[in-house]
This record gives structure tokens, C-alpha cells and sequence, in this order.
């Protein structure tokens, strides 16, 4: 077996969903502890925190799924480029290029959510 650990990684993904889907639940797209971690070196209050972790985790969940692996691999769990191509038997151009499209569109989404929020505040004190 040549990607042995793709096949792997495949076959872990496919479990939690058939697991999740018995129980009649829809299956989480991914882990966000390391996003919330990170949201929390920079946020002071408890509440921006949770927020800003809600705002990423949506623009997060619009990312395709490759996409979405690749950046929990990648940001989430701290695998190299190599890495994260060998376990999903990838080529690590093929990664690279995944990964700055996924960037370029969690930063559109968040600039988004961003100008949502403002039209949403100036409608408030309006």
C-alpha cells in the first residue's frame, strides 16, 4: 500500500460520519479548540472570543472539504505541507495551491462577516 495512511485518514473520516449519522446527528466539519486558542491570545473579553470562534467557524464550514481538512492539518494540528500530502495522498503543490485558495477564501469570508456586523451595528444605533 502506497498511501497507507490516506487510506487511513479516509477510512477514519468515513467512520465518524457513519457514526454520527446513526445517531441522527449531522457530523462536525471539524475541530475549532486550536482556532478558539488562538482567538483567545488576542480577545480580552470572554464574550469577543466566542464571537470572533462563531464568525471563524462558519467561514470555516463554507470551505470545501478538502479545504477544510487541509487547514485543520495544516493550522489546526500543525502538520507540515508534506505531511498533511502524504496523509491525504496528495502531492504537496496540489496542497500548497488548497491552501491559498482556502486562505483567500476564509479571508473574504471573514472581511464579510466583518462588514455584516458593522451594517448590523450602524442599523442598531440608527
Amino acid at each position: 500500500m502506497e498511501h497507507l495512511e490516506a487510506y487511513a485518514w479516509a477510512i477514519l473520516k468515513n467512520r465518524i460520519t457513519d457514526q454520527q449519522r446513526k445517531r441522527s446527528r449531522r457530523p462536525e466539519p471539524m475541530d475549532i479548540a486550536a482556532f478558539e486558542a488562538a482567538l483567545r491570545d488576542h480577545a480580552e473579553d470572554p464574550f469577543d472570543v466566542l464571537a470572533d470562534a462563531i464568525v471563524l467557524y462558519e467561514a470555516a464550514r463554507r470551505l470545501s472539504e478538502r479545504q477544510r481538512d487541509l487547514i485543520v492539518l495544516r493550522y489546526g494540528m500543525g502538520y507540515s505541507t508534506a505531511e498533511a500530502a502524504a496523509l491525504l495522498g496528495l502531492e504537496e503543490a496540489t496542497v500548497r495551491s488548497h491552501l491559498c485558495q482556502a486562505r483567500r477564501r476564509l479571508a473574504r469570508l471573514l472581511l464579510q462577516a466583518e462588514r455584516s456586523d458593522r451594517a448590523d451595528e450602524g442599523e442598531k444605533t440608527s
